[in-house]
């Protein structure tokens, strides 16, 4: 099993400030942390680089415009690579 440490967290958020502050909370208590200003970007990086967990805003513009304006509970945006 992973520890916090080796476990990667994208955190993808139109503003800076909640941003900074999941991360800045995220890396205090152990986790590898990225950042994403939009959904374009946050889903370049997750289709390129593998993540444990992303958390994101889905009331974005962006995430609007790509995924629609219903947030159903457990949307599934990208499957497990691993078939899981």
């Amino acid at each position: 099993m992973a520890t916090r440490a080796q476990r990667r967290i994208l955190i993808v958020d139109d503003v800076e400030d909640n941003r900074d502050m999941y991360a800045l909370y995220l890396e205090h208590v152990g986790f590898q942390v990225e950042v994403a200003p939009d959904g374009e970007v946050g889903l370049q990086m997750a289709q390129n680089e593998p993540f444990d967990v992303i958390v994101m805003d889905l009331s974005m513009s962006s995430s609007r415009r790509r995924f629609g304006n219903s947030y159903g509970h457990g949307a599934r945006v990208l499957d497990d690579p691993a078939g899981a």
